[in-house]
């Protein structure tokens, strides 16, 4: 990833009211994660390469980069060469809920970024709908 890449960088914030056990397993669980994102094979496992194959875009190669059960989860996305990425999942508790933490560092296009929130709100693993979230965008200058 480029030096100056986590000035191109999306942060969201949701307030979920499952448990950190539950949102951990909605991430790193393939059949689960595949409800909310799009199918995969993932392991979750330091260095694991795994691929997402959206339905409406080329495949992404990923590779776990960073993981510490029920609190941290980075994985680096490659859709070309030039298109790396990472993205990091951090997970708090809050009540009897959780606040996960989602950072897309390294994102050329911004401008698709507020596309995304409702798509994610959409495939939500639960009965109800994941709340919005709040969203920071940060631009390269």
């Amino acid at each position: 990833m480029r030096p100056d890449a986590e000035k191109n960088q999306i942060d969201l914030v949701f307030d979920l009211p499952h448990s950190i056990a539950k949102v951990w397993k909605a991430l790193t669980t393939p059949a689960l994660l595949a409800r909310w994102l799009a199918p995969n094979d993932m392991v979750p496992r330091l260095g694991a390469r795994f691929t997402v194959t959206p339905e409406d875009g080329p495949p992404v190669a990923c590779e776990v980069i960073e993981i510490e059960a029920k609190r941290r989860l980075a994985l680096a996305w490659r859709v070309s060469e030039a298109d790396a990425t990472v993205v990091r999942f951090e997970l708090a508790p809050a009540g009897a809920g959780t606040v996960l933490r989602i950072s897309h560092a390294g994102v050329g296009a911004i401008a698709v970024a507020p596309a995304q929130p409702p798509r994610l709100r959409a495939r939500a693993p639960s009965a109800r709908r994941a709340p919005a979230p709040r969203t920071q965008m940060k631009r390269a200058a």
